[in-house]
């Protein structure tokens, strides 16, 4: 079986924004431990259960989008975001993700 790190297609950016996810039980604080235009990877005390639509809500970026929890391990759940963007939108949206600063001068960016 593939490991799915190595069938990413799209750029992922290794951060530690924090934010907020709306789940139907409530709100539960997040940080985002890397992120890219169809989805993310957090980390959180709580989370929903498997397949349950939330909204993720990244005040440092500008950023609220809807989003189905499509894995979880532990305290760590991957996201894939639900909004279908246009290749322009993917596009400034990849550049909004290289521009936000790092969180340390030796972040490493990997494939999605």
């Amino acid at each position: 079986m593939k490991d799915p790190d190595e069938t990413r297609r799209v750029r992922r950016v290794k951060t530690n924004m924090q934010g907020r996810l709306v789940t139907q039980a409530g709100t539960v604080d997040v940080q985002v431990a890397d992120i890219s235009v169809n989805g993310c990877r957090l980390v959180a005390r709580s989370l929903p259960v498997l397949a349950s639509p939330v909204t993720l809500v990244l005040p440092e970026a500008d950023l609220e989008v809807g989003a189905d929890v499509v894995w979880q391990r532990g305290h760590s759940a991957g996201l894939r975001f639900l909004s279908r963007r246009s290749a322009p939108d993917q596009a400034a949206a990849g550049e909004a993700l290289s521009e936000a600063p790092p969180d340390d001068p030796g972040r490493e960016r990997t494939e999605v």
